[in-house]
């Protein structure tokens, strides 16, 4: 429940309207706003083959194709918060394998997600996790197993987050060198950020309470373009 309670507060702690009007860079003239992910109003349901895609607000997979599979509160406290599979749909195009080697993530009902096997340093497995706070870089939700290198303890499941780099796509688990890397541009963050560590409050999984807001912040303070 632990878990649970964590990630809601995680995903619903700045709602992504709001973390996306302090990232995004203002339109000028007749620039298309809906042609980025950055700035569209509305996300364009559908599949994406590739993260241009995503960051174009373009998906070239439409939902007719496949079909969302959730799962309920219990089975996310092992499979992961907000953790969804795609399922072929009656009279689609694309079969199973198809769906987990062509997919990069998709958006449904303003919601999106990417394929987890994209995601550096995540455990294995396929299916899609859930994308927040869309700016210079994009939160990932994860669960790591608690224990040593990710071996499970019996103590139930952290909950832990990865970054998506909206220049070059890169997405990686959210380690303390990863985040160094990150604020390296912003002294002020990363003294904040090396004081927690030094003061022992950041475990090896990573403690998405106390990282996740300063990503945040960098996002606010380093808008970047929106194409």
């Amino acid at each position: 429940m632990k878990t649970i309670v964590l990630a809601l507060a995680l995903v619903g702690s700045i709602p992504f309207s709001q973390a996306q009007q302090g990232a995004k860079a203002a339109p000028a003239g007749d620039q298309d706003t809906e042609s980025s992910i950055l700035t569209c109003i509305r996300r364009k349901p559908g599949a994406y083959k590739t993260f241009e895609e995503f960051k174009h607000n373009a998906p070239s997979i439409t939902p007719s194709n496949y079909a969302v599979k959730g799962h309920s509160v219990v089975e996310q406290t092992t499979l992961g918060f907000g953790f969804t599979e795609l399922l072929p749909a009656a009279g689609g195009s694309l079969g199973k394998r198809e769906l987990s080697k062509k997919i990069w993530g998709y958006c449904n009902k303003d919601s999106v997600f990417i394929a987890k096997h994209l995601v550096t340093g995540a455990q294995e497995g396929e299916g899609y996790i859930p994308v927040t706070d869309v700016g210079r870089y994009a939160v990932i939700t994860l669960h790591t197993k608690e224990g040593v290198s990710g071996k499970a303890s019996g103590a139930g499941y952290e909950v832990s987050f990865a970054t998506l780099d909206m220049k070059t796509g890169f997405a990686h688990v959210g380690n303390v060198q990863h985040v160094r890397q990150i604020l390296a541009k912003d002294k002020e963050l990363l003294d904040r950020y090396n004081l927690e560590a030094e003061n022992s409050n950041l475990a090896v999984t990573h403690k998405t309470e106390i990282t996740v807001p300063l990503i945040q912040e960098y996002n606010i303070k380093y808008a970047i373009e929106a194409n």
